[in-house]
């Protein structure tokens, strides 16, 4: 039966309808959000250590059960999917960006220059991006054309939970790291 309802669920692809519910979720206990404890990074980062989760609508962090306290980024996770996951494992990933609204300008200001931080401070690292931002023209012609370089950026599909052994955080973009987003974003034509 539970499979069955995931199925319809993962057939459904209803974002706004999968925020609602996250939203009334999170008043649950089980939405309770536990300090990240790992270890500090330059630029502001932190690896976390131990079995983790990311959460496909939301990006958030999830470590026994509970999301991670990571900042104020608190977007709507999506508790059916967190609770009957189907899962992809990865050794060591990097949810990059899960913002808002999807644009070329959340590329160019934040995931591409955010992927260019995660490369000098976890080179082996998977960028995870959110499904909005992934399925952008822009954003496929970008990966494409090799502006994110040797970092690996894996679309998140939204009916998977990631599961990884070490996923490390990158904060805002660093002014340098956006200027040399636009310099790649230029070269890529």
């Amino acid at each position: 039966m539970l499979t069955a309802v995931r199925a319809a669920w993962a057939r459904l692809d209803a974002a706004p309808l999968r925020a609602a519910i996250g939203r009334a979720a999170e008043a649950g206990p089980w939405a309770a959000r536990s300090a990240a404890r790992g270890v500090a990074l330059p630029c502001g980062s932190l690896r976390l250590d131990g079995h983790l989760k990311v959460n496909p609508m939301s990006g958030a962090v999830f470590a026994g059960g509970h999301p991670l306290d990571l900042g104020p980024e608190a977007r709507p996770t999506d508790w059916l999917v967190q609770a009957f996951p189907s899962r992809l494992r990865l050794k060591t990933v990097c949810p990059l960006w899960y913002g808002a609204e999807a644009s070329e300008r959340a590329l160019a200001q934040e995931a591409l220059p955010r992927a260019i931080a995660l490369h000098r401070i976890a080179p082996k690292a998977e960028a995870l991006i959110s499904l909005p931002l992934g399925r952008l023209s822009c954003v496929q012609e970008a990966i494409a054309a090799g502006a994110f370089g040797t970092t690996p950026v894996r679309v998140h599909a939204w009916d998977k939970v990631i599961e990884a052994r070490t996923i490390v955080t990158v904060p805002r973009p660093s002014k340098d790291d956006v200027e040399e987003a636009a310099t790649r974003l230029a070269a890529c034509g």
